[in-house]
């Protein structure tokens, strides 16, 4: 829906921030849901951030380079237009 955003506005600044800020949020949703799934379980802070942790490098969202790690952030086919 956000890429809609661009196509409306193009080469404005301020909906290429809208949709950037969308797109980190929807690759951290799986931490979200890890942490409310720990809470859940009465689990302990530690314990839910781990759960959380695991969560995030699984989806895919971070990812190793040469010098550290990475947030990767899919932008729709639409977007590259």
């Amino acid at each position: 829906m956000t890429s809609q955003i661009l196509g409306l506005f193009p080469g404005n600044h301020i909906a290429s921030a809208i949709t950037m800020m969308v797109t980190v949020v929807q690759s951290l949703l799986g931490v979200f849901a890890a942490m409310a799934v720990g809470h859940m379980l009465r689990l302990g802070t530690l314990d839910a951030a781990c759960i959380a942790l695991a969560t995030f490098v699984a989806s895919g969202a971070l990812t190793t380079t040469k010098t550290g790690f990475a947030l990767t952030v899919l932008v729709p086919s639409s977007t590259l237009c």
